[in-house]
């Protein structure tokens, strides 16, 4: 990642990610990059769709992936998958959100411990105000097809 000269709000952005990640005490062992692993055969599928507030400039907007970065090292997902939408103009693709945050658990029980996860909690505290609206899907494939 290239960094540039930021201005205060990109540093603020920086700055309160990096809070985020510091509020979670981590081993070596627990310390976790973000994670593709394609061998998953059954999952749980969390994905998110973000609408960013009108109240936030366009740099601002782009500096909202340094945040999900942080989201992505949280331990119990298996594949994470984050950006801006494709642009793709056809028809029935929507690509109206502002970023995407698709995430695979091996189980409902790793998306629930995601969901209290205390840098998950810090996000939802920090930039609720920031967002719009957010569209959920969950979906179960495989053999994990019997969660309710």
């Amino acid at each position: 990642m290239i960094f540039q000269k930021m201005n205060n709000k990109n540093l603020l952005l920086v700055v309160l990610a990096s809070l985020m990640m510091s509020c979670v005490s981590t081993t070596d062992d627990q310390a976790k990059e973000p994670v593709a692993d394609q061998s998953l055969e059954s999952g749980f599928v969390h994905a998110v769709y973000f609408y960013l507030s009108d109240s936030m400039d366009q740099q601002m907007k782009d500096d909202f992936m340094l945040v999900l970065d942080t989201l992505a090292t949280i331990p119990s997902l298996k594949n994470v998958y984050y950006g801006p939408p494709a642009n793709t103009p056809r028809k029935v693709v929507d690509n109206s959100y502002d970023y995407a945050f698709i995430c695979v658990f091996d189980s409902k029980e790793g998306h629930d411990a995601y969901q209290v996860h205390p840098v998950h909690e810090a996000f939802r505290q920090r930039y609720s105000p920031l967002i719009a609206d957010v569209k959920i899907y969950d979906n179960v494939f495989g053999e994990a097809s019997g969660y309710e």
